[in-house]
């Protein structure tokens, strides 16, 4: 009996779908279609398929519904007319030819697939002109509905003008093949216009990037400067404010998602204001800044601050970083980072201490920015920690400060590896040349810039921790606290701090040690001296320092090297005896730890 009723109903099926009608369509207008449509749903079963062999204009509202398939054959298209409505749900068969002609704002919606550049519009790579390939790209982004995909599958998309993507939770996505050096970048957007300010304007939530390349302008020698004279933003993340008078508020969420993208050359490879947005596996190399974001200004239309916003944070993790910013010390590589997040208003910390008080605001936000890789950069992270987590991030070569966390509250910095050498030697700080003329000292030392800066340097930021970090070779302090009090220094191990010179090959093939011609002192933990001299208290107090270690190991090579001054200096006294247990090899530095007490001075 079972075997009788399967057999019963794998006929029906099987005579259902060998049912369905097909209507070919050689050469018509809006009635055609409409009428093949018609004839195909008076159909017991609906099921059919439309072949266009011509092109067919659409004057009136069509709707193909999902048990219709249009086949386009003979480079024939669907004209539609001005902003006629075109609504499609049923699959289309098209080869990847240019199959739709339409006004920039049309009205075609297509459901159910994939959506693809190529349907209207013929690009650049496939005829290997230099036309601009944005206009295809808009249109087919703006055909996609709530939930649909863009997929660009060509090698390069020349872009001219900024894409406008205001239809939410829609994904824009490569065809799953990033760079492969042999064969160039694929699924690549490339800048063609040097005054673009932004390549994808994204105003809706809930869009997905995914497996493309971003390539900014490099059509003249002078662009190609890590990202310092580009204009442009590759993915701009700002939400619309809606008209809807039940929510007058600005939107603050982006909730969106960037992964397994590559970006090249870019005043900013990614900016955003709100909240929620994820950037995971991607590659940001030579550009200005990798990641910038301004947190969500929790204001009204009225201009009063929101009560309990609901702050989400942000998620950074497993991103690459390379030569942002870099070694070269032209200005307008100044402040270059590869990630930035500037707090909006919110807590404040005043500073009566000084002549010119200094205020500082800041919110909760609650980052992550966590198991990212950055080698060849002037600074890792720059902006709030308030309620952040920077862990487990690899920082080599930094030629600024490493981290630098400017305001918040109860943040945490732990198990990162700054090496302000990348060469795991301290013994070889090799410094850039310029290409041509390798051999020449001179040359070297002009476009190359040692390692400055800190380790990390905090501001602003109380109840901070900064545990199990390793900071090594570099310029300044290891670990600088600027303004900070209530804070836990514990478990980090601080090396070769107060680096003077660099060890490069000289032309004979010999060692050569070459100074920075700065020769201030520096610690290799520092909290600033805000008191006075007559000992009224100043910001940093109560800062447990323990379990660090601290030293500065002899150079076999570079043995007349400058000593560091303290392993640990606490400038605004200890009161409270936080300062203890610490390891500190006090060879090669005046003293292994200063605490500055009443009448004395301050020293910087």
């Amino acid at each position: 009996m079972r075997l009788f009723i399967f057999l019963v109903t794998a006929f029906f099926f099987f005579n259902n779908t060998s049912a369905q009608t097909e209507v070919v369509l050689e050469k018509g207008s809006n009635k055609s279609i409409q009428d093949a449509v018609d004839q195909i749903q008076k159909k017991g079963n609906r099921y059919g398929t439309i072949v266009l062999r011509d092109n067919i204009l659409v004057r009136e509202k069509l709707n193909i519904p999902v048990t219709i398939d249009l086949v386009f054959e003979n480079w024939s298209k669907l004209v539609i007319d001005h902003s006629t409505e075109v609504i499609i749900k049923g699959k289309i068969t098209s080869n990847g030819k240019h199959i739709f002609i339409t006004e920039k704002n049309h009205n075609l919606k297509i459901h159910n697939q994939d959506i693809v550049p190529e349907w209207f519009g013929i690009c650049s790579y496939q005829n290997n002109s230099e036309i601009d390939d944005d206009p295809f790209l808009s249109r087919a982004i703006r055909a996609c509905v709530e939930g649909g995909t863009v997929l660009l599958r060509g090698i390069e998309y020349r872009i001219s003008n900024t894409v406008l993507v205001d239809t939410k939770t829609i994904h824009i996505k490569g065809n799953n093949v990033n760079y492969f050096p042999a064969e160039g970048p694929s699924n690549n957007l490339t800048v063609v216009n040097p005054n673009l300010d932004v390549l994808f304007e994204i105003k809706q939530p809930g869009v997905v990037i995914s497996y493309l390349n971003f390539t900014g302008y490099n059509g003249k020698k002078e662009y190609l400067t890590k990202g310092g004279k580009s204009k442009a933003t590759a993915l701009n993340f700002i939400r619309s404010i809606p008209t809807n008078p039940n929510y007058p508020d600005p939107v603050k969420d982006v909730d969106a998602l960037v992964t397994n993208c590559g970006f090249l050359n870019f005043k900013n490879c990614i900016y955003g204001e709100g909240t929620n947005l994820k950037i995971i596996d991607n590659h940001f190399v030579a550009s200005y800044i990798g990641v910038n974001l301004q947190e969500a200004k929790y204001i009204n239309a009225k201009g009063d601050t929101l009560t309990n916003p609901n702050f989400r944070g942000h998620v950074i993790d497993r991103n690459r970083f390379h030569s942002m910013g870099g070694f070269f010390q032209d200005e307008f590589l100044n402040d270059a980072a590869c990630i930035k997040i500037i707090a909006a208003k919110g807590h404040f910390f005043p500073d009566p201490y000084h002549k010119n008080p200094e205020s500082y605001f800041v919110s909760g936000f609650y980052n992550q920015i966590t198991n990212n890789y950055s080698d060849d950069s002037k600074t890792f992270f720059e902006g709030s920690v308030d309620r952040t987590k920077i862990d487990n991030n690899v920082i080599l070569s930094s030629t600024d400060t490493a981290i630098k966390a400017y305001g918040g509250i109860y943040g945490t910095i732990s198990n990162n590896l700054i090496d302000g050498s990348f060469t795991w030697n301290p013994n070889k700080l090799y410094p850039r040349c310029e290409e041509g003329n390798p051999s020449n000292p001179k040359n070297c030392d002009e476009t190359s810039s040692f390692p400055q800066g800190h380790g990390i340097r905090v501001r602003y930021a109380d109840h901070i921790s900064i545990t199990n970090n390793q900071v090594i070779n570099k310029r300044q302090h290891g670990i600088y606290i600027e303004r900070s009090r209530n804070s836990t220094i514990h478990s980090n191990t601080i090396m070769n701090f107060n680096r003077q010179a660099y060890i490069r090959p000289a032309v004979n093939g010999k060692y050569q040690t070459i100074s920075t011609g700065d020769l201030k002192n520096f610690d290799g933990i520092h909290i600033e001296c805000t008191s006075t001299r007559d000992g009224t208290a100043g910001y940093n107090i109560e800062n447990s320092v323990q379990g660090n270690v601290i030293s500065m190991p002899l150079s076999p090579i570079n043995t007349d090297a400058p000593v560091g001054r303290y392993g640990i200096y606490v400038g605004d006294g200890d009161s409270s005896n936080f300062i203890k247990n610490n390891a500190i090899t006090s060879v090669r530095m005046v003293q292994g730890i200063k605490i500055k007490t009443q009448g004395m001075p301050c020293e910087r």
